[in-house]
């Protein structure tokens, strides 16, 4: 796949429904207020990939989010959306394995918890018996892709995709993806590379969902620009410095609609 086949984010023109002097005027003010303020009282949005089940998409629910259809993809802070099918380009940062800890939907949902091993995690969830946590609890393995991609009005973002169950298969396909980049014979850095991240549709015993599907970007305009290579720097020295990381609190649930016929959440 080639830039050209990618849905790309151009930066938009300034149109504000303010006045020219008014804009002046603030624009001298830029930054105020924001002086004491570190990476750490920023949430790092998540990808997600909206499902036929997602909230989001339907119109009678309070977290409807106008435009929104299954397939597509959303910042789960800026609430932008992104066609799923013509794909996004990111460049990958850093690679996460987590085993989080979640009471199911059916019992209330919530996240209670992470380790980064699965015996770190049982420990966990243990402790939580012992306080006397009544409900259910499921441990679920989970890989998170720290990426960088361009919003819409060409920022250079920094997210979390998350992906769990039939999505692992997905995100083990990138990642060796990214393992076969080479530069003079030694392994490429992660984030030497652009992908294009799209989402298809595909099926299992449970129904059908979305999924997502990475390809590298051939040619010249497939390597990381110097600009890009810095902010993918900083990012990933944010993360190993703990400043920046994945928020399970701010989701309501794992990634996985409820099946409208049984009731269960859909495996991904």
């Amino acid at each position: 796949m080639t830039t050209k086949d990618v849905a790309t984010q151009k930066p938009a023109g300034s149109n504000l429904p303010i006045s020219q002097d008014l804009a002046d005027q603030l624009a001298g003010l830029s930054g105020l207020g924001f002086g004491n303020a570190t990476m750490e009282d920023y949430a790092l949005p998540f990808l997600h990939v909206l499902q036929k089940m997602s909230p989001e998409v339907d119109k009678a629910d309070p977290k409807y989010v106008e435009g929104a259809e299954p397939g597509m993809l959303m910042n789960s802070v800026t609430q932008e959306l992104f066609d799923g099918a013509a794909g996004i380009i990111v460049i990958p940062v850093e690679f996460q394995k987590a085993f989080n800890i979640w009471v199911p939907r059916n019992s209330g949902g919530g996240f209670k918890g992470t380790g980064s091993t699965r015996d770190e995690a049982a420990q966990k969830q243990a402790a939580l018996v012992e306080s006397g946590f009544d409900k259910p609890t499921d441990i679920v393995d989970t890989s998170n892709h720290y990426i960088l991609m361009r919003s819409k009005d060409g920022k250079l973002d920094a997210i979390v995709l998350s992906c769990t169950s039939t999505k692992m298969k997905a995100s083990r396909s990138w990642m060796s993806l990214m393992a076969r980049v080479t530069i003079n014979g030694k392994p490429a850095p992660m984030f030497a590379k652009k992908y294009a991240l799209s989402t298809i549709s595909q099926k299992n015993d449970k129904g059908t969902f979305f999924n997502i599907k990475a390809e590298v970007i051939d040619g010249a305009d497939g390597w990381v620009s110097k600009d890009e290579l810095a902010a993918a720097l900083e990012f990933h020295k944010q993360l190993k410095a703990g400043k920046r990381g994945a928020d399970f609190s701010q989701v309501d649930e794992v990634d996985g609609p409820l099946s409208p016929v049984t009731g269960e959440e859909v495996a991904f």
